[in-house]
């Protein structure tokens, strides 16, 4: 299969539900092998690759969801949110196994949020790496596109306070994904949210790999 086949296959594959898994896969290598068709990988605090473990709330850094959630359930989220343009996509990578599972929101809930307030304007204070400004939570021409992170956005209007409400309550409507040991999962970080249930006792020295592209 030629070189531009293989990238449109991976894209389209991600693309329909927004996120993709891909089992059996034995190493870092391999993972970046894989990923490579969806661009160069951006580095966040200097590093390609981040190692992301379990925290308390006392040890975790300073904006962080470990810092405001500890071992308890990560709310959904897009990440890179404070970046000029968020990256594209998140690839999570987990050799081991583990009872605590991520939760993808996919791209059809998504959707159907972003509809709900096309028509409205809610507003978030936000942080990013410029300084502090007002922002929407749908990007794009067609605001297709969702950049949501309680770290770094603070609703400041009733229509924001009812867009959270509503990510809120489609919790219980994302997918879990379960880590059962050389697992990839490709994630299209601007068109769906995801998020960590609370971590199981026994997961407290799990290690998840991730990193962005694009």
């Amino acid at each position: 299969m030629h070189g531009d086949c293989l990238v449109s296959s991976l894209k389209d594959s991600i693309s329909s539900s927004g996120f993709l898994i891909i089992d059996n896969v034995n190493s870092m290598d391999d993972v970046l092998d894989i990923t490579q068709s969806l661009g160069e990988i951006r580095t966040l605090n200097k590093k390609d690759i981040q190692v992301i473990q379990p925290s308390t709330k006392e040890k975790s850094k300073s904006k962080s969801l470990s810092y405001f959630h500890g071992f308890e359930d990560f709310p959904l989220h897009n990440d890179t949110v404070f970046w000029e343009q968020p990256a594209r996509y998140i690839i999570f990578y987990m050799q081991e196994k583990s009872n605590t599972s991520t939760i993808i929101l996919d791209r059809n809930e998504v959707k159907r949020i972003l509809n709900i307030f096309f028509n409205k304007k809610p507003i978030f204070l936000k942080k990013k790496e410029t300084g502090i400004s007002y922002s929407f939570p749908l990007l794009g021409n067609s605001n297709e596109y969702i950049c949501y992170d309680p770290c770094y956005m603070k609703p400041i209007n009733d229509d924001a306070k009812l867009f959270v409400q509503e990510l809120e309550n489609s919790v219980s409507k994302a997918v879990p994904i379960q880590w059962i040991g050389n697992r990839l999962v490709i994630v299209d970080n601007w068109y769906v949210l995801h998020g960590r249930k609370a971590v199981d006792s026994a997961d407290f020295d799990r290690k998840l790999f991730r990193f962005y592209r694009a």
